[in-house]
């Protein structure tokens, strides 16, 4: 009797042990990349972004930012490429730029719709926003800002970036 409750205990650890193991030979074989619905793998990414100070041909102040990104799986669906700007604390900052067709609603963004045409695009964007429109002080103003890539007609999200961190000066 004794020896069929080490049994039930042995068995409970090994089906636990066994458990572990499988989940861990997952990740190292998926290499941490999303496995979509029809089982492939979304190799879909924001790379190399970066921000800088400029004063474009209005001569108006203002951030161009670059984000180079990979689109997986998405070949034909009209998808959008976002930059959202942020304050120092990260809470969004509100209102609307008028230089930008594609917004996200309520914050200071600007976009671009694209569709890809192969089931794997590597692309690079450019965007513009006027100081103005970041409701700055004058001086050293730090913001943040992130960039998306939403599929538009669910909405859903195909990748997004850290938060990173800039100062315009005013």
């Amino acid at each position: 009797m004794n020896n069929q409750k080490i049994n039930w205990a042995l068995l409970i650890i090994g089906g636990t042990v066994v458990a572990i193991i499988c989940v861990f030979v997952f990740f190292i074989f998926a290499g941490g990349e999303t496995v979509s619905k029809n089982n492939t793998i979304d190799r879909s990414q924001i790379k190399d972004v970066y921000a800088e100070q400029i004063i474009n041909s209005y001569n108006q102040k203002g951030i161009r930012v670059h984000a180079a990104f990979e689109v997986d799986n998405r070949s034909g669906i009209l998808c959008v490429i976002l930059v959202l700007f942020f304050d120092e604390s990260g809470n969004p900052i509100t209102g609307y730029y008028d230089g930008s067709p594609i917004q996200n609603p309520g914050q200071v963004s600007v976009g671009q719709e694209f569709t890809p045409n192969l089931s794997h695009v590597e692309a690079s964007k450019m965007f513009f926003v006027s100081a103005e429109a970041l409701h700055l002080e004058n001086g050293n103003s730090p913001i943040k800002y992130q960039v998306e890539i939403r599929e538009v007609s669910s909405g859903a999200l195909i990748a997004k970036s850290e938060l990173y961190s800039f100062t315009i000066t005013e």
